[in-house]
């Protein structure tokens, strides 16, 4: 059993580190001298803004799916590890081809993974981590969305444009599912007490299922030194 929570809490502190890495990575740097051209500024500015967005995805999946509890959550999770980081890797490629390199974080509402959600995410277990999950992944899908449909209209490289549209139908079905999710589990629990499952007991009542419990065993200003 101590081993089992002593791998247990490894995976978590690692998943952080992943997250925290590409958090606090900087702004995109490019070769000296070149400019988008008028075909594929949008281009560059939905993969410079999208492989962010699509590590920090990875990273969130990484980090929870080996304690979701709900197995359709679980799938998704780990389809959006195996998925995202190749999609990625693809915008990274493009990008290098010409000298570039992404940005530290989407700059899209919604698109930018926050502190209160790694700290949520990394603490809570069972169903409020589920609900968590939900919650951040579906309003990161949004995020994602307006990116990939920016480029899927306007866009000038047809292979980009293409990646995008890929993009756009799994992060709109994505989030029809966590949303057919959540109101399942609204239904379900709908006559039911209301959970104190990850709740401080000094809270307000209005912080709801999604509140970060205070129980951690490790802190998130030592993990942010050290990934600094």
């Amino acid at each position: 059993m101590l081993r089992h929570r002593t791998g247990e809490g490894v995976r978590r502190r690692v998943g952080s580190w992943l997250i925290l890495a590409v958090l606090v990575s900087g702004c995109a740097t490019h070769r000296a001298g070149y400019q988008p051209t008028v075909n594929d500024q949008t281009d560059v500015w939905f993969a410079q803004h999208m492989v962010p967005h699509l590590l920090q995805d990875t990273s969130i999946a990484y980090l929870t799916r080996a304690r979701l509890t709900d197995p359709e959550l679980v799938r998704i999770a780990h389809r959006i590890y195996r998925r995202e980081r190749l999609e990625a890797a693809r915008l990274v490629e493009w990008l290098a081809e010409r000298g570039l390199s992404p940005h530290g974080h989407s700059h899209q509402p919604g698109g930018r993974l926050r502190r209160s959600d790694l700290e949520r995410l990394s603490q809570l277990d069972g169903v409020a981590l589920d609900l968590a999950f939900v919650k951040v992944m579906t309003a990161r899908d949004h995020a994602g969305t307006k990116l990939a449909a920016t480029e899927a209209q306007d866009g000038g490289v047809p292979a980009i444009r293409q990646l995008a549209h890929q993009l756009l139908a799994e992060e709109q079905a994505r989030t029809a599912t966590l949303q057919s999710w959540r109101r399942t589990w609204s239904k379900s629990h709908a006559s039911r007490p209301p959970t104190t499952i990850g709740r401080d007991p000094q809270a307000p009542t209005a912080a709801g299922p999604c509140y970060v419990s205070r129980r951690s065993q490790w802190s998130m200003t030592a993990v942010w030194m050290v990934a600094a």
